[in-house]
């Protein structure tokens, strides 16, 4: 059986926008980051996604009128981002994307560099490791 495209739907990017997010605040494309990811946690690549999005929860939380003032970040801060985030996932998704754009500043952008020189130092090292096994 042949599949065929949904009507009335487009064309989707293949990235999660949260993760999109997360590679703009770095000042990389997401497959740029994907690789850099990659290098940095071997055995788990979204390992800094997931740290990442982490922070910006717990950042979230404390724009909210209602966070649980006082209280230790925990079981009932976590849920209650989550809830705020399943009601209102526009409104986050807005937020974490004004996030990135403050977060993608030009001090970013010359670490980024630093760790792009030390990336492609890995990657290299990885190649020239299989290709001397094989």
């Amino acid at each position: 059986m042949k599949r065929t495209k949904r009507q009335g739907t487009s064309k989707r990017s293949k990235w999660n926008p949260r993760y999109v997010a997360y590679a703009h605040a770095h000042g990389r494309t997401p497959e740029q980051m994907q690789l850099v990811d990659e290098a940095r946690y071997p055995g788990g690549c979204m390992t800094g996604f997931m740290l990442w999005m982490d922070a910006k929860m717990r950042k979230y939380h404390s724009t909210l009128e209602s966070n649980l003032k006082g209280e230790e970040w925990g079981y009932n801060k976590l849920n209650e981002v989550r809830l705020a985030i399943c009601y209102d996932p526009k409104k986050f998704d807005s937020w974490l994307q004004e996030e990135a754009e403050r977060d993608c500043t030009p001090e970013m952008q010359s670490q980024v560099q630093l760790s792009d020189e030390i990336v492609e130092e890995i990657l290299r090292e990885e190649g020239n490791s299989r290709e001397q096994a094989t």
